[in-house]
C-alpha cells in the first residue's frame, strides 16, 4: 500500500460520510416533503456541496503522484475534508422535524456556511499550490480569475442577507464551478 493510498482511505472516509449525510437527508425531506418547508436556493446548496464533495474526492487523485509525504500536507488535506464535512452538516443538520423550515434555517446558518466556504477556498489556494509546486498539476489557467470571483461571492454571502443575491448565487456558483472544473477535466485528457 503507498503512502497516498493510505492517507487517501481516511480522507475517503471523511468525504463518504458527508456524501452519505446528503443523501439521507435528501431521503428524509422526500419522505417528510408535506411536513417541511423547502427553500428551492438552499435545494441547490445541497446540490452545489455534493457536487463539490464529489469532484474533491475525484481530484485528491491527482495526489498519487507524489512520492514522498509529510505530516503537514496530511493535515492540510485531511483539515479541507473535515471543513466540507463540517459546511455539509450546517448545511443539513442531522434532524428534520415537522414544520422544519429551510428558508429560515439557511438564513440562519448562512454566516457560518459561507464564513467556513471562504475558508475552504483559502484551503484550496494552499492546496493548488502545493499540487504546483510538487510538480503534481500545473496551476490552472483560470484559477485564479475563478477564484477570486468565487472567494469575493463567497465573502458577499457571508455579508448579505439579500434574497435576490442568496438565488442567483447558488446558481452561478454551481455553473461557475462546473465550468473551471470542466476546463480541468479536460486538461487531463
Amino acid at each position: 500500500m503507498t503512502q497516498f493510498e493510505y492517507l487517501g482511505v481516511f480522507i475517503s472516509v471523511i468525504v463518504g460520510l458527508a456524501v452519505a449525510h446528503i443523501v439521507r437527508i435528501a431521503g428524509l425531506v422526500i419522505l417528510n416533503r408535506k411536513e417541511v418547508q423547502l427553500y428551492w436556493p438552499h435545494s441547490i446548496w445541497c446540490l452545489n456541496m455534493l457536487f463539490y464533495l464529489i469532484n474533491f474526492w475525484w481530484f485528491i487523485f491527482y495526489w498519487s503522484r507524489l512520492a514522498d509525504w509529510h505530516y503537514l500536507l496530511f493535515i492540510l488535506l485531511i483539515s479541507y475534508a473535515i471543513l466540507l464535512s463540517l459546511i455539509t452538516l450546517i448545511l443539513l443538520p442531522g434532524k428534520i422535524n415537522a414544520g422544519f423550515n429551510f428558508k429560515d434555517h439557511f438564513f440562519k446558518t448562512r454566516k457560518w456556511f459561507f464564513g467556513l466556504s471562504a475558508v475552504f477556498w483559502c484551503i484550496d489556494i494552499a492546496e493548488t499550490y502545493l499540487k504546483h509546486i510538487k510538480g503534481v498539476r500545473e496551476m490552472p489557467r483560470f484559477y485564479i480569475p475563478f477564484l477570486a470571483t468565487i472567494l469575493f461571492l463567497t465573502i458577499i454571502g457571508l455579508i448579505t442577507d439579500n434574497k435576490t443575491f442568496h438565488k442567483s448565487f447558488s446558481i452561478f456558483w454551481f455553473i461557475w464551478v462546473a465550468l473551471f472544473w470542466s476546463t480541468l477535466v479536460l486538461a487531463i485528457q
